[in-house]
């Protein structure tokens, strides 16, 4: 099956609303294998690349793709 959603998400040091989100996301009804998650992190955190590492591994088998996207500059907010 081809992927169909990228959803990225973007951060910078929010570790708890990320586990929610991260949570939510791979909740979905749709078929896993039809979308992937993204994480752009804007603070490039050592813990942050460790809790997507986590959901990436809890997912690996049965779960969408999940992606760390490191961010080096930050660029301020939105």
């Amino acid at each position: 099956m081809t992927i169909d959603v990228s959803v990225v998400v973007p951060t910078f040091n929010r570790r708890a609303l990320l586990d929610r989100c991260l949570s939510a996301l791979v909740s979905q009804s749709i078929d896993p294998s039809s979308y992937e998650i993204i994480v752009a992190d804007d603070a490039a955190s050592e813990d942050t690349r460790c809790l997507v590492e986590e959901w990436r591994c809890r997912c690996s088998a049965t779960g969408p793709e999940i992606h760390y996207q490191p961010v080096c500059v930050s660029h301020g907010p939105a």
